[in-house]
């Protein structure tokens, strides 16, 4: 049995929505999110059950997890016992995402989207002070 965590951020058990401004993460990811801090069964999460209330199949469910994780939203742990046999999946949620749980490359992604974006509003501005 899988387990989900909430990470809290404050004192106060109010459950943050910073996520659904964040404009780096999909909708879909957005709605995942909502529905994992919403789980009724915190201690027995399970994929497969999650796909049946969310109407999407376990692979899509499973993609949109590893998006809100290179993000910083989710962490997954999973060990062994003494035995060596896998123990059950433990994620981890955080409300607001952690600069440096953000994976590398959509880092650096966003880094050069951003100065593109830069870029463009430096032409259009150019070309409004100067117009030919």
């Amino acid at each position: 049995m899988s387990k989900i965590m909430i990470a809290e951020t404050d004192d106060i058990n109010v459950e943050s929505d910073y996520f659904l401004c964040d404009s780096r993460i999909s909708l879909k990811a957005k709605g995942l999110m909502a529905m994992m801090l919403a789980y009724p069964c915190k201690d027995d999460f399970k994929v497969d059950i999650l796909s049946l209330f969310a109407k999407e199949s376990e692979n899509t469910i499973r993609s949109t997890m590893r998006e809100l994780e290179a993000y910083g939203y989710l962490d997954r742990w999973q060990g062994r016992n003494e035995l060596g046999q896998m123990l059950p999946v433990i994620y981890v949620i955080y409300e607001n995402p952690y600069e440096d749980r953000i994976n590398p490359k959509i880092k650096e992604k966003a880094i050069h989207d951003f100065m593109t974006l830069m870029d463009s509003l430096f032409d259009i501005i150019n070309e409004l002070k100067h117009p030919n």
